[in-house]
């Protein structure tokens, strides 16, 4: 069982660190940058068709918002699924985190909750602030969070851990938090 679970463990940790690599990459993508200092609805339009696009090569999110540094959604990707713009994110830990952040190679985290910017579904949120010129060291201009589709993997490691038909009987595979809650 400890070899188990720390097969899950390790697999649900390269795969949230792949998450912090995607959102430090793609808080540099110019459609970004250009609808936080160029802000108008051609700008947002492009931006929400960019992220459209990132969003058709990965199947891990539900949607990546762009905000400015209210909190308020200007663009996302899945703008026809998700009515998130014009939302206020600025309670939000993942969006407070990024907006405090020294520079563009840190990210902001929230862990598993339901999120009103995806119609109540379970997501991890990842953030990165936006930097002028998408340089790493640039001025702050905005946030970008990323929200992953937390249930997909998670039910997915919990439903594939190997374990025999008379281990299943008698064992239930959990995955908890630091803080004791159950996360799947």
């Amino acid at each position: 069982l400890v070899d188990l679970a720390l097969t899950n463990i390790d697999l649900i940790d390269r795969n949230l660190y792949e998450r912090s690599c995607d959102v430090r990459w793609w808080a540099t993508d110019s459609s970004a940058v250009d609808a936080l200092t160029k802000p108008g609805p051609e700008s947002s339009r492009h931006a929400c068709e960019r992220l459209g696009v990132i969003l058709n090569a990965y199947t891990v999110y539900y949607d990546i918002v762009l905000c400015d540094l209210n909190g308020t959604v200007i663009a996302n990707g899945r703008s026809g699924k998700y009515k998130s713009i014009g939302m206020n994110v600025a309670a939000n830990e993942w969006f407070r985190k990024a907006r405090s952040s020294a520079s563009g190679d840190d990210f902001g985290f929230e862990t598993v909750h339901a999120s009103p910017l995806v119609q109540g579904q379970h997501i991890l949120a990842y953030s990165c602030g936006v930097r002028r010129d998408g340089q790493a060291n640039g001025e702050l201009i905005g946030v970008l969070g990323i929200l992953f589709n937390w249930e997909a993997l998670a039910q997915t490691i919990v439903n594939r851990t190997p374990l025999s038909p008379a281990e299943k009987e008698n064992t239930r595979v959990c995955i908890i938090d630091n803080t004791g809650m159950i996360l799947a």
